[in-house]
């Protein structure tokens, strides 16, 4: 933590933590929001955002009562420039004055992933004064506009738009970070790219600009039969042998001068930081669905042979979820929602598992397109659950209802199980649905 008394101290910082940093950045996204009031235009919020890489301006975010612009101002030691003036209030954004004079800022350092994109540096600067008096009280009502898209109050649209940052508390009273104006400057020398924890093994990928051999991954296991390791970081992905019966893992990475670059908390298995959250979120779903059961969303089938007469099953359980409200199916399960594990697979397919899996989902998406009509989309994909392999099926609720057979046997979903549509009580309801627009 350091505070800067005065703007001209303050600049001087970003210089030289620039500088520290090795490589220039393209450049800064400068940004601000406003409120619409009887007398004007009235300053909310700001923010620079210096960036490797140039990233082109979003057009303005004008809500009537909450506009939020955005400007680009290319090359670091301009950026920097431009900062100093808007910090002075010579400056405009877009073409909109801030009117403020800046007289204070404190700087943190941010090594914590779960807060911004990536770690890095937050100078939060102050005005000396607010020169009309009174802060703006935002509207607790959601923001709309035609071709914007909607939010529920100005508090999270401002956070997210501004900042980046999706905050679950989209209602606030005031703007975040009011009447104050944010500089952030991301590490740029390494960055922990992605993390996926699976039990017993943990899957990392870091980027680095700056020599390997100055780098250290370093991991806390908790309840761990082993307390830590120790990594060195060469070239592209690697994984990590996880102890059994690790609860929670602390990441950090260090550089040989002592500092900490990031900072990353896994608090239990199958948990994923960067590119893989995504399809972390699947395993997070596939688990909470095996264990409570089938039901409305959610059937189990075991590993199907191609030709097995059981392949009927997943057409109709697939027609059912269309013509109801969605749901997944999950292969390679047992009623009781077990996974069946690598040697019914081999058993099944009378292959290699991958094949095998691979086999499973070409066949889900042969059969839906070859025995449904209309043809509805699916996306079968490998999922690994508890250590076993499976394929979860998404089937979304279709929007050209009713789905059948080419025999024209029309499914719904009751419960757990697959029923066919009775005229009255579910196909007259699909076809109304049809005529008025699926939705």
């Amino acid at each position: 933590m350091a505070d800067f008394c005065t703007v001209n101290t303050f600049i001087e910082s970003v210089r030289q933590r620039t500088e520290h940093l090795g490589h220039p950045y393209a450049g800064a996204h400068f940004r601000a929001a406003f409120a619409r009031t009887s007398e004007g235009l009235r300053y909310l919020t700001g923010y620079a955002l210096f960036r490797e890489k140039h990233v082109p301006s979003r057009e303005p975010q004008d809500y009537g009562s909450i506009l939020m612009i955005e400007e680009w101002e290319r090359g670091e030691d301009t950026a920097i420039g431009r900062l100093n003036e808007l910090m002075n209030g010579s400056q405009k954004i877009a073409g909109n004055s801030i009117p403020r004079l800046f007289s204070s800022t404190d700087l943190q350092k941010r090594i914590h992933l779960s807060y911004y994109d990536s770690p890095g540096w937050r100078y939060v600067s102050r005005p000396a004064r607010i020169p009309d008096g009174q802060e703006v009280a935002l509207s607790q009502d959601p923001l709309l506009a035609y071709g914007l898209p909607p939010q529920l109050g100005a508090f999270g649209a401002i956070n997210d738009w501004i900042f980046g940052i999706d905050t679950p508390n989209k209602i606030g009273v005031s703007a975040p970070e009011h009447n104050w104006f944010v500089t952030f400057l991301p590490e740029t020398r390494a960055q922990l790219r992605s993390a996926e924890w699976v039990p017993g093994r943990l899957s990392i990928e870091i980027a680095a600009s700056i020599p390997a051999d100055t780098l250290q991954l370093q991991a806390l296991y908790e309840h761990g039969e082993r307390k830590s390791d120790l990594l060195g970081i060469g070239k592209g992905p690697f994984d990590i042998d996880v102890p059994p019966s690790t609860r929670e893992i602390h990441l950090f990475l260090m550089h040989s001068n002592n500092e900490c670059l990031a900072q990353l908390h896994l608090p239990r298995p199958y948990q994923a930081y960067g590119k893989q959250k995504e399809s972390f979120s699947r395993v997070q779903q596939a688990m909470l669905d095996l264990a409570g059961g089938e039901n409305d969303f959610v059937e189990y089938k075991p590993f199907i042979a191609p030709k097995d007469e059981k392949e009927n099953e997943i057409v109709e359980t697939v027609i059912a979820f269309g013509n109801s409200g969605g749901g997944r199916i999950y292969i390679g399960v047992t009623d009781d929602g077990t996974p069946q594990g690598e040697r019914m697979l081999r058993s099944v397919f009378r292959s290699e598992p991958s094949a095998g899996l691979e086999t499973q989902k070409g066949r889900v998406r042969g059969l839906v397109r070859e025995r449904t009509k209309p043809v509805l989309a699916v996306s079968p994909e490998i999922v690994e659950v508890h250590g076993y392999r499976l394929i979860m099926v998404e089937v979304d609720q279709g929007s050209d209802p009713p789905y059948s057979t080419h025999e024209n046997k029309v499914f719904v979903r009751k419960g757990a199980t697959n029923k066919l549509a009775d005229p009255q009580a579910d196909l007259r309801p699909l076809l109304s649905n049809q005529n008025q627009g699926w939705g």
